[in-house]
């Protein structure tokens, strides 16, 4: 059975075996074995060769109305991005045999695993474990030499890196703010994702959700404040409000308590899991504390030269298990600050 779909534009080609459509005002599911783009300043005729499988023609049920009504508003993007919202059982990240050498150093050594939609996963490792490098290849800061890395069904790839970093929010170690602008400035910051190069102005409704990322993490009455006035407490949780001001599908700390004294790092972290849980947010958080993984994770993923020591819930992580992950050696900080 053939599906006709017209589009304003030359179709998007398909990036996995799920093609988007539309049929009736509805948003549906349709997996395609073969797209054929038409070309030219007219309508466009798309054809579907759809197999048969139930998936098929079906509206899919992790949509609300409310969803479909408001992305149909804005078109051909809003739908797309309504229907990447897959199926609860989808991982949001899929890493593949992924590898990472700079120069003859290896430090990613063929890496393959998932993460759920809603996990809250803590990537605990010493210095040089690679955890920092394994973090920035899942946002494309840095391009890995080998394997594969989706996130939300999306192929991490110089055709869709925009689109994936849509979805993610980065939360850098240190405190990366900028301490000559103010709290609302810098976290205006994180709706540049969202914008065109030519539309960099922002609105109302950027402020306005600033303003709320703001008053999520605990700054509402210090948001036209100057950063450098701010604690090191505080100034992460600027960096944390910018992450969200996009409303990421999926956050990234790379080590975000290290530069704070232990109690405000715990705050952070207490921060971070109730964004998890509030939000259903998917959260790839980097540590080396033993003690501060297993108080906020789902799942621990422990690295050690650049391979998977250890993946599973805090309660199974034994001292052999440690042993495995830390060893006895001290090891060189790891190459990732440098650009590839």
């Amino acid at each position: 059975m053939l599906t006709k779909i017209n589009a304003n534009r030359a179709c998007r080609p398909a990036s996995s075996s799920l093609l988007r459509g539309a049929k009736s005002g509805h948003l549906v599911e349709q997996p395609a074995t073969e797209v054929i783009n038409g070309v030219g300043p007219v309508k466009q005729q798309i054809r579907i060769a759809a197999s048969r499988t139930p998936l098929a023609g079906r509206v899919n049920p992790s949509i609300s109305g409310e969803d479909r009504a408001k992305s149909l508003g804005r078109g051909y993007d809003g739908w797309l991005d309504a229907l990447s919202r897959r199926m609860p059982g989808d991982p949001m990240i899929d890493v593949v045999r992924l590898t990472k050498s700079f120069g003859p150093l290896a430090v990613l050594r063929g890496l393959t695993f998932r993460v759920g939609r809603g996990e809250f996963v803590v990537v605990l490792g010493p210095s040089g474990a690679g955890k920092s490098t394994l973090l920035r290849c899942l946002n494309g800061l840095v391009r890995p030499s080998g394997g594969s890395v989706s996130v939300d069904g999306i192929g991490l790839d110089r055709g869709h890196l925009a689109a994936v970093r849509k979805r993610v929010g980065f939360i850098f170690q240190g405190v990366n703010v900028h301490g000559n602008l103010s709290v609302l400035q810098n976290v205006l910051m994180g709706r540049l994702a969202g914008k065109s190069r030519w539309g960099i102005l922002f609105s109302e409704e950027d402020r306005r959700v600033a303003r709320a990322a703001i008053e999520r993490v605990g700054l509402a009455a210090k948001g036209d404040d100057r950063v450098s006035t701010l604690s090191g407490g505080q100034r992460q949780r600027v960096g944390i409000a910018r992450a969200l001001a996009h409303d990421p599908a999926v956050l990234l700390a790379d080590e975000p308590v290290s530069s704070l004294d232990p109690v405000t790092g715990r705050e952070i972290l207490d921060l971070l899991r109730e964004i998890n849980r509030d939000r259903g947010t998917t959260v790839l958080c980097n540590l080396h504390d033993v003690g501060l993984a297993t108080r906020v994770a789902d799942r621990i993923l422990g690295l050690r030269d650049g391979a998977i020591a250890f993946d599973g819930p805090p309660g199974r992580l034994t001292p052999a298990d440690l042993a495995r992950i830390h060893g006895d050696r001290r090891p060189q900080p790891e190459p990732s600050e440098v650009a590839p």
